[in-house]
């Protein structure tokens, strides 16, 4: 292998194992000198300027995509408009992204729909499987109770008796439980 062609693997092996640090240099100068970063993008887009047309006629999302994601990063002003856009968003968007996020937590925890959860509530007659009660004032629903052994869902509670059962399962043995409660001695 010639000289030069060496060096090139050699820096391009280089590049490739210090990626982290040299894109974390090359962020803080830009950071630091904006004006050269500015010169630099106006002088390379004069030069490549047939360049950059064809590339966006061909892939006019991605340039566009890539444009955006690079002044996110090195421009403070993108990036606040940019997040203030999409907490209006949020804010805008509440209810919707509450409903999917419910959906998809059932879905990946217990393998429930929406459905299912329903069809349950109504099955139960819209009370906690043990202590009867209606979920508190509407504000919380009931919580889904599985086997934490084998994932299988047993019925809705109130957070109460979730919390409860969750503690008694992990820490006591029911045997140990019945045993404590019906004993007549006292420690006092």
């Amino acid at each position: 292998m010639m000289p030069r062609e060496w060096m090139r693997e050699y820096q391009k092996k280089w590049g490739q194992e210090h990626s982290e640090e040299l894109r974390e240099y090359h962020k803080k100068w830009c950071q630091e000198h904006p004006d050269k970063v500015r010169e630099y993008t106006k002088r390379y887009r004069e030069s490549h300027r047939e360049q950059m047309a064809q590339r966006r006629r061909d892939h006019p999302r991605d340039h566009r995509l890539a444009w955006t994601l690079h002044a996110y990063h090195f421009d403070p002003k993108v990036r606040a408009k940019r997040l203030a856009q999409v907490k209006a968003w949020h804010m805008a968007n509440r209810e919707s992204i509450l409903i999917r996020r419910r959906e998809q937590r059932l879905k990946r925890q217990f393998g429930l729909s929406v459905q299912d959860w329903d069809r349950m509530f109504q099955r139960q007659g819209e009370v906690c499987a043990l202590c009867k009660k209606p979920p508190n004032n509407g504000k919380k629903r009931l919580a889904v109770d599985h086997n934490h052994r084998n994932g299988k869902v047993r019925g809705l509670l109130c957070d109460c008796c979730n919390r409860m059962l969750g503690t008694l399962e992990t820490r006591v043995s029911l045997l140990d439980l019945y045993i404590y409660l019906t004993r007549d001695e006292a420690l006092m």
